[in-house]
Formats: C-alpha cells, structure tokens, sequence
C-alpha cells in the first residue's frame, strides 16, 4: 500500500496544514493588533473623506483619504486595514488615524471596530487550531 494514499498520512498531513495556517493567522493577528496599538497609542486623529475604494482580489476593499495633517500637510493615503465587516463608503466623512510619522499610515477610527482585524485573525487562529486538534485526536483512535 502506498504511504502518501494512507489514511495516517492524510491525517498527518490535514493536521499540519491546519496548524501552519493556525500559525500564520496568530502572526496576522499579532502584526494587526502591533499596528493599531501604534496608531491608538502615537497617533493623531483628524477629519477625513473617503474619496475611493479600491477593490483588489476576491472583491478585498481598501478605503483612500483625503485629509489634512495637524500639522496643515494635506494628504490623500489607502488605509493600511482591508475593509472587513464595518465599511466605509465613498463620499463619507470619517475620523481617521494616522502615525504623525508617517503621515500615509492611516486607518478609520472606527471605535471598536477598529479591531475588527485582529479579532478576525485570532478567530482563525482558534477555530483552525481546534480544526487541527480533532483530526490528530480522531487519527491516534
């Protein structure tokens, strides 16, 4: 009987694709909660209008500002955040936040929802991790 056709090889292999993309959604979660803590904690905030969305693959959408720095540097930028659950939407006046720095990193400052990234990444994290427990616990019975 071939090895890589065997049920224990399936398992093995099912087990480690769910574990490496559990892992790379903890690192996704991670690098998001990183960036918002840098944005919430050195930020400034300041009135913004989104005057684009830009659509990439699978329909994924980027919102784009235009906004004046505290500082009187008027400046259009792509939010650094794909738009998940709470949207924006062209035309509208929005709060953003963007690192005084660098005055291109910006994102809505959608109150909670501003952590809607790393929530999402962490849930993968979790439901890919159980996902990869289940089938290494049904392989060993």
């Amino acid at each position: 009987m071939n090895y890589f056709r065997s049920q224990r090889f399936k398992d093995i292999a099912g087990t480690a694709a769910a574990l490496i993309i559990a892992i790379t959604s903890l690192a996704a979660a991670i690098y998001h909660v990183y960036v918002v803590l840098d944005l919430k904690q050195n930020g400034s905030t300041v009135d913004a209008r989104v005057i684009d969305i830009e659509r990439g693959a699978r329909n994924s959408k980027w919102a784009v500002y235009d906004y004046t720095t505290e500082g009187g540097q008027q400046t259009v930028a792509r939010d650094i955040f794909q738009q998940y659950i709470k949207r924006v939407r062209k035309g509208q006046d929005v709060r953003v936040i963007y690192l005084d720095r660098e005055v291109k990193t910006v994102t809505a400052d959608l109150g909670v929802w501003i952590w809607q990234a790393p929530a999402i990444f962490f849930c993968g994290f979790f439901i890919l991790a159980v996902i990869a427990f289940f089938i290494w616990r049904a392989r060993s019975t």
